[in-house]
Formats: structure tokens, C-alpha cells, sequence
């Protein structure tokens, strides 16, 4: 009989070793200021950044599992090569979903450069990755016109290993994710100045006919001087294909995709809009408003439902509903933005604690962009939420958006994780095992009683690990390995959760070990489902997770979800959550691991 509390492997530690590279802490480059009035005119956020970093977005992916490929010849790049015949890589700095970001030397001008390595979705016909490569390197030259001091400078785009490279200026700054995971939200007067260099940035970049289609906090840096700067304008074009040979890689970064885009429409300068709206949310909440713990969920939230009332925005509230409008007509333009922002920062957010009404009486956006209708705050807790009127039926927008995002979902996730979306039953709610660390609220109000509360959970402390982590309460420990604990459900031995510490397996790469782990899956399962292969975070920690569906040989049919969680510790160990089970019960697995990945804390 096989061993209940394993993997789909026997020990999914020590199967696969996978060199990758050392990570480095990196953001994003940064440079200039938001109105073209010199950088007093948003102020200095200079306590933000302190880690030496580099730009072009280079964050782990933030949108569904979407794996992209290595070079066309099979060969990475390294340290030493030269791209191009004129940059030397030095070190890798930053490694996502969507490409790697290098240290490089410029040995004709001689200086220190950024080089983007931008990865191609590896099915993608011949013909279609030249005409791709055209296009990007079109839109990166574009890019690299733009002249404006919060615009990431493009200096060349150039070809190595079949693959485009992105050429960019090298400063000192932290990407704005890395800020809100490091440091914790922003006041709304910072993400309101924040949101002026960004304006000024996109509204130069639509004059010159360009859309960035990927704005979020990963493409949004600050230096250390305080200077705003939003990156990969020329990388956000590589990361989309036309035509219908491909499907889904219109798609970006869930949480933060228009919903116009999430069902194939092509991008418009609204879209960006949209996409400040919810990164300027993410800003002052510490999380985006459609988060609902999956990439499936998240898209559907953000497509069909309102955005999550804000508690943190003040002033900004009304501002960020007119942004995040469903329909991209009735979004507040991108020059009404500006207006409202310098209004603002005049006013109600003229200093720390400043508030009152706009000078004139002006009153702010007649656009609520859907939000759920909240009554005055209360002291603690959260405002008390008026469920939405349903919408009218003759809403043409909304019919064609919930038909085309369905299509879209079954070919791009695939048809096991659109099946969980409409067993859910199709509603406007989070689907099931949604994450409840995202969104979480005061845990004494509006919560279910008895089962549907999910299970109760215990605090387990590892010291000899560095690491403490909540289980369930109800569930047994096991007999773990030298390097993991192991915790299991006595009524359902099948279903099972690690934690992990001090190993250097996949530290140096999560992304690329789990990559590999998944390749060879299929010796000991079939029927094999990939869920996601994306960047997470853990503890302030940044890794990669990979979440799938299959059926263990030596199991007689019985079909397994199992997800596994790597960061990297930064000394050349990491710390994992893996936990696995019977795919019926998922739903308690997926509490399991939400509430791991919450809790987990070192030290």
C-alpha cells in the first residue's frame, strides 16, 4: 500500500535539483517626476527605496499560470555572453513569469546598462514569433521616442537566442510591489502623488499612440531620490499576440487587466486607465479590489463584479470607483484624472492629516465605478456593504463579456479550472478555496456559522526551522523528513500539507525547479493538469507556485490538487507549503494552504 502522507512523488525534495540562478533583491528602474513641473511637484518619497534594483517590470507574473519558454535554440543566457556583439551580461538581477532582467556592460559607450530578456510562449509557429518580434521591437522603438521624466528610458531592442532583449536605463529604485510587500500600504497623499507621475507618464504615452496594456506595481518604480517612473512600455507589446492562433495571450496580469481585455477586446488607452485605478487601490489597501485567490475567480470578479469597498482611500474613494468602471465609455478619462489628482493634493490631501472640501467646492467624479453602496464608516470593522441591485438585462456589454471570458478561460486554463469555476455555480462570489488572506476583514463580523466557517487552526512553532505556521487544529502530525513537518486529516489520510525550511532545493530558482518538477510528473501521474505556474509571495519572501491536478498511477483513478509554494530565504535556502489531497475535498486543502501561506512567519 502507498504511503498516504506522500506527493505525487515519493519525496518531491529530493527527486530534482535545479542550478538556476542566484536572485538578487531587485524593483525597477526609476527616473523622473509625474507633471513635467520638476520633482517638488509630488513630493519626495525617498524613505521608499533602498535596494538596488532595475527596471522593466521584472517582478514574478502576477496573471494566470502561463508558462513562456526558453530560447528557441534551448541555450540560456549567462553571465560573460555578449548580446548583440555589444552588451556583456554581468549578473542576473530579477527573474518572472514573462522574462529575466540582467546587470549588463554597454563595451561601445561603456556603461551600465539593463537588458530585459523577454520569453516567448514556446508553441508559438515560427512565422508567428518573427511577425511578433517585429511588431515588439516596432513598440519598443516607439517606446524609446517618448520623452517624458517618468517614462523608463528604452535605449535599443535588440535579437539574442531568438529571443527580443529590451535595452533600458540601470538606477537605484524598488518597484512599487515590493514596496507594499516590504513596507505595508501607502497613505492616500503618496499614492495620490504616485498617481500623478503615472498620469503624466501614460497621457505622454497615448499622445505619442501608445497603449502600455500592463500597468501594476511591478512597472511602478521608485528611486531612491523619490523620483516616479513607470517601466516596459516597449516589453508590455512582446507580451501580446494577435490573431486567434494563440489563444489568450491578450491576457496580462489578472488582478489588474481591464475587463474589457480579460474577453479578447483589443486594448484602448481606458484600459490603462483601468489598470492605475486598481494598482493606485492596491496602493492604499495592500491589495488589489478583485483579488479572489485565484487567477479564475479573479478574472471573473474582475469582469462581473464591483470592486471591493475601499476602507483606506479617504479622499480617493469616488477618484478610484470612476477608474475602475466596467465599461471603458463610462471610465473617468485619463485627463480628468490628472485634475481630480492636483485638486486633491491641493486640497483634502494637501498635507499629512490634511482634510476638508477641494478649494471651490469641487466636487469629485460623478463616476462611482459600480462600487457596493457603503454607508458612513463605523469605529472597527469594515462599512456595512448594501448588496448590488441586479443589473438591467438589456446590458449589451456585459451579455458579450460573460460569453467570451467563459471561452477564454476554458482555452487558456484549461478545462479542469474552468469546470471548478461553473460548479461554483457561476455567481458573483469568490469561487471555492478563494484566498480569505487577501481580502480579510474583521474575522468577528458577517461570518458564517458552524462548517461553512472553514475549519479551526492551531499555531505550529518550528524553532529548530526559523519558522512558525498555522494547521488545522483537528489534524494530526506526522512522521516528516529531516528537512519538512508533515501535518494530515486522521479522517482522510490521502489529504495532507508540508512545511519546509533550511533545504536549497529550488531557492535559487523556484520557478525553474517547479518548472522542471513538472515535466517529470508524469512518471508517477497521469491525466495531468497545470492549475498556475506564477510568482507568490510568502512572508515577505518571493517564489514561485505550482498548482495542478492528476491521478497517482499506483491509485486506481482517484484524482489529486495538489499545490506547491517555493521562496526563496535569500542566504541559498527556501521555505515551502505543499499540500496535497483528494480532489473532491479541495475546498478544505485550499483553507489549508490560504491560511499557511497567511500565517507563515520566521524568526
Amino acid at each position: 500500500m502507498s504511503d498516504p502522507h506522500r506527493g505525487p512523488m515519493s519525496d518531491p525534495y529530493s527527486t530534482r535539483r535545479h542550478p538556476g540562478y542566484n536572485r538578487d533583491a531587485y524593483g525597477g528602474d526609476s527616473y523622473g517626476d509625474s507633471s513635467g513641473q520638476g520633482s517638488s511637484s509630488y513630493g519626495n518619497f525617498g524613505n521608499l527605496g533602498q535596494s538596488f534594483a532595475v527596471g522593466g517590470g521584472s517582478v514574478p507574473a502576477e496573471g494566470p499560470g502561463r508558462t513562456f519558454g526558453p530560447p528557441a535554440s534551448g541555450h540560456r543566457a549567462g553571465p560573460g555572453d555578449l548580446v548583440a556583439d555589444r552588451y556583456r551580461l554581468v549578473d542576473l538581477v530579477g527573474k518572472g513569469g514573462n522574462g529575466s532582467v540582467w546587470r549588463a556592460h554597454d563595451t561601445v559607450l561603456r556603461r551600465e546598462v539593463a537588458l530585459k530578456e523577454v520569453f516567448l510562449p514556446p508553441d508559438l509557429p515560427p512565422q508567428e514569433r518573427v511577425q511578433l518580434i517585429d511588431r515588439s521591437r516596432r513598440e519598443a522603438q516607439s517606446a524609446a521616442r517618448l520623452s517624458h521624466p517618468a517614462v523608463i528610458r528604452v535605449f535599443d531592442v535588440v535579437e539574442h537566442l531568438g529571443l527580443p532583449w529590451i535595452v533600458m536605463e540601470l538606477l537605484q529604485a524598488r518597484s512599487l510591489a515590493e514596496i507594499l510587500t516590504q513596507d505595508g500600504p501607502l497613505s492616500p497623499r503618496v499614492a495620490a502623488k504616485i498617481g500623478l507621475a503615472l498620469v503624466g507618464a501614460l497621457q505622454a504615452a497615448h499622445d505619442a499612440g501608445i497603449i502600455h496594456r500592463d500597468v501594476k506595481p511591478g512597472n511602478v518604480l521608485i528611486s531612491t531620490d523619490g523620483r516616479c517612473v513607470l517601466s516596459d512600455f516597449g516589453a508590455a507589446q512582446m507580451h501580446q499576440v494577435s490573431g486567434g492562433t494563440t489563444p489568450g495571450k491578450v491576457l496580462g496580469s489578472a488582478h489588474y487587466i481591464a475587463p474589457e481585455r480579460a474577453v479578447g477586446r483589443p486594448a484602448e488607452p481606458a484600459s490603462d486607465v483601468f489598470s492605475l485605478g486598481v494598482t493606485l487601490y492596491a496602493a492604499v489597501e495592500g491589495r488589489p479590489p478583485f483579488d479572489r485567490g485565484n487567477a479564475v475567480a479573479t478574472m471573473r470578479a474582475v469582469v462581473q463584479e464591483p470592486p471591493e469597498n475601499p476602507r483606506n482611500a479617504g479622499p480617493l474613494t469616488l477618484l478610484l470607483g470612476g477608474m475602475l468602471a466596467k465599461d471603458p465609455h463610462q471610465r473617468t478619462p485619463l485627463p480628468q484624472v490628472r485634475e481630480e489628482l492636483q485638486v486633491l493634493l491641493a486640497g483634502p490631501l494637501a498635507g499629512p492629516g490634511g482634510a476638508g472640501t477641494p478649494p471651490g467646492g469641487h466636487t469629485m467624479g460623478s463616476r462611482s465605478g459600480g462600487y457596493q453602496e457603503v454607508s458612513p464608516p463605523r469605529t472597527g470593522g469594515r462599512p456595512r456593504v448594501r448588496e448590488p441591485e441586479p443589473e438591467p438585462e438589456q446590458n449589451p456589454w456585459k451579455s458579450a463579456a460573460v460569453i467570451v471570458v467563459c471561452a477564454l478561460l476554458v482555452l487558456v486554463l484549461g478545462w479542469g479550472a474552468y469546470k471548478a469555476l461553473i460548479d461554483d455555480g457561476g455567481g458573483g462570489g469568490a469561487a471555492p478555496g478563494a484566498s480569505d488572506s487577501a481580502g480579510s476583514e474583521d474575522p468577528s463580523e458577517d461570518e458564517p456559522e458552524g462548517d461553512s466557517a472553514g475549519p479551526a487552526f492551531a499555531t505550529a512553532t518550528h524553532e529548530g526551522d526559523g519558522f512558525t505556521v498555522n494547521y488545522p487544529s483537528a489534524w494530526a502530525e506526522g512522521d516528516g523528513g529531516d528537512d519538512y513537518a508533515l501535518y494530515y486529516n486522521p479522517e482522510d489520510e490521502t489529504q495532507w500539507v508540508r512545511f519546509y525550511s533550511g533545504s536549497d532545493r529550488g531557492a535559487a530558482d523556484p520557478e525553474g525547479y517547479l518548472g522542471d518538477y513538472w515535466d517529470g510528473l508524469p512518471e508517477e501521474m497521469t491525466d495531468l493538469e497545470q492549475v498556475r505556474l506564477e510568482g507568490v509571495e510568502i512572508a515577505g519572501m518571493s517564489g514561485s507556485v505550482l498548482e495542478y491536478t492528476g491521478t497517482n498511477l499506483d491509485d486506481a483513478g482517484a484524482e489529486r490538487h495538489s499545490i506547491w509554494a517555493i521562496v526563496d530565504a535569500g542566504d541559498g535556502n527556501a521555505y515551502g507549503v505543499f499540500i496535497s489531497g483528494d480532489a473532491d475535498a479541495w475546498d478544505l486543502s485550499q483553507q489549508v494552504y490560504d491560511e499557511a501561506v497567511a500565517s507563515f512567519a520566521t524568526g
